[in-house]
């Protein structure tokens, strides 16, 4: 029997739920993670994209710190459970403390927060984030998905039209994070290695601003 079209929708929605879920609860099985990735960026005004190497480290604690280049270009930093994230720019040599919950204007943390509030064991609280809408299976990554995603913040929803993670469910594992904006942009993730649950030392999470001027927000 064929399915009329919103109860398609409805199935194609509720096998994303159930994907989204598995991955959700293998991903908090793991303490830390250890992510180098390559950041991909499409701008309208380009004809290439740019393209950038990097390095996450994610505790389960909160910490985190994420940096594009090494050494490091730029750097987000955000001690255990902290209210605030530090931005930093090497080359300027400036530092500017963002508020981790509303870090507006700053596409590096509002991706890494939205990843990091996502990557909670239970699907409520991820679709507190996160509205999903569709699961797409990869032919050339068995095991993979593409989950298609709209954010339920209104103020990032008004630049971003969609957002996409690909997952392997049964891994715990978020290959690639993709950003697409209004205006034609396209602000893309992919994840190169993952090392699961590093011991990461605290220093890792420290970044000396000696001789560096703080920016206002």
């Amino acid at each position: 029997m064929l399915l009329r079209p919103s109860q398609a929708d409805e199935a194609d929605v509720r096998q994303a739920q159930t994907l989204v879920q598995t991955w959700l609860t293998n991903a908090s099985q793991v303490e830390n993670l250890v992510i180098d990735f390559v950041q991909e960026r499409k701008l309208k005004t380009l004809r290439r994209p740019l393209s950038r190497q990097g390095k996450i480290w994610l505790r389960r604690d909160g910490a985190l710190r994420w940096q594009i280049d090494e050494p490091p270009a730029r750097l987000l930093l955000r001690q255990p459970k902290a209210d605030e994230v530090l931005s930093i720019d090497t080359r300027k040599r400036t530092w500017t403390a963002l508020d981790w919950s509303d870090a507006e204007g700053n596409a590096d943390a509002q991706g890494l927060r939205m990843l990091m509030d996502s990557q909670k064991p239970d699907l409520a609280t991820f679709e507190t984030v996160f509205q999903i809408r569709s699961a797409q299976p990869l032919p050339e990554a068995p095991g993979r998905w593409r989950i298609g995603l709209d954010l339920k913040d209104r103020r990032a929803a008004v630049a971003v039209s969609g957002v996409s993670f690909d997952i392997e469910p049964e891994t715990g594992i978020l290959s690639q994070m993709e950003f697409r904006l209004r205006d034609g942009s396209l602000y893309r993730t992919r994840v190169l290695r993952v090392e699961k649950s590093a011991r990461i030392a605290d220093e890792v999470f420290t970044f000396d601003l000696n001789g560096f001027t703080q920016t206002p927000p």
